[in-house]
C-alpha cells in the first residue's frame, strides 16, 4: 500500500513478476475496508509509512487490529526513519526497509521477504526451451540472442509463458499487467501482443511456441504442434 503512484506500481509489478497476486490501495482506509470485507485478507502487506513516527505507529496498530498478528508486514520508510522504526518493530512478522527507488530494488526486497516467510519465490533466471528470462532485470533472450523488451512487454510475456496452452482473457491480461481498469476501447494490449509476437518469434512457431489470438476471448501461447 503506497500513496505514491510510481512506487505503488513498482512494487505491484515486482510482486506479480515474483508469481504472486498484488492488490494495491491508495490509502489505509481502502485497505482497512477491504480487510473488513474479506474472509482471508492477505499473505503479506507492504505499508509506506508517513514521515511522522507517531502516525506510522498509529497506522501499524490499525493494520494489526484488522489483519491479526501473524500477517507479515513490511514497513517501507525513509532512511531517516529506518533505525527508529526498527527499534519499535523488530521480530519475525515485521521488516523495516528503505523505500525502494527502483524496480530492481523493489524486486530484491520482496524476494528476500517472501523467502524469509516461506512464500514461493521463482529462480531469477527461468526458461522455456529456447527462451530465457531474467526476472529482476527484465532481460530476455531467444536461442541465445538478447531481445530488448519494454517492461509491459516483459510482464505480458511472463503471464503468457507461465500459462502455456491456457487461454487468457483480455480482461485478465489487462488487470494483471496494468494497474488501471480495463479499457474496452484501448488497443494497447493488442499492440503489445503484436510486438511480443514479432520480437520473440512467436508468429512462426520456429522455437516451439506460437502466440495466437482467440476471437472474442483473448490470447493463448501454445506449443507449436498444438497451436490453435
Amino acid at each position: 500500500m503506497d500513496a505514491t503512484a510510481k512506487t505503488r506500481e513498482r512494487v505491484r509489478r515486482a510482486v506479480r513478476r515474483l508469481g504472486h497476486t498484488p492488490v494495491t490501495f491508495g490509502d489505509v482506509r481502502e485497505l482497512l475496508h477491504e480487510c473488513g470485507n474479506s474472509a482471508a485478507p492477505f499473505g503479506a502487506v507492504l505499508l509506506m509509512c508517513p514521515e511522522d513516527p507517531r502516525k506510522a505507529r498509529l497506522l501499524v496498530a490499525q493494520l494489526r487490529k484488522s489483519l491479526g498478528t501473524y500477517v507479515p508486514l513490511v514497513l517501507s520508510t525513509s532512511k531517516r526513519q529506518v533505525r527508529l522504526l526498527s527499534d519499535v518493530y523488530s521480530g519475525a512478522f515485521h521488516r523495516v526497509v528503505v523505500a525502494p527507488s527502483t524496480f530492481e530494488g523493489a524486486y530484491a526486497m520482496l524476494e528476500s521477504f517472501f523467502g524469509q516467510h516461506q512464500m514461493p519465490v521463482p529462480e531469477r533466471v527461468i526458461g522455456w526451451g529456447a527462451y530465457r528470462f531474467v526476472l529482476p532485470l527484465g532481460q530476455a533472450a531467444v536461442a541465445g540472442d538478447e531481445v530488448k523488451l519494454r517492461p509491459i512487454e516483459f510482464d505480458l510475456a511472463m503471464e503468457l509463458f507461465r500459462n502455456i496452452d491456457r487461454p487468457l482473457t483480455r480482461e485478465w491480461l489487462w488487470s494483471t499487467v496494468w494497474e488501471k481498469g480495463f479499457d474496452l476501447q484501448s488497443r494497447s494490449l493488442d499492440t503489445n501482443m503484436s510486438c511480443l509476437r514479432r520480437k520473440l518469434g512467436l508468429h512462426t512457431g520456429k522455437h516451439g511456441l506460437s502466440l495466437q489470438s482467440i476471437w472474442g476471448t483473448g490470447y493463448q501461447l501454445s506449443q507449436a504442434a498444438r497451436a490453435l
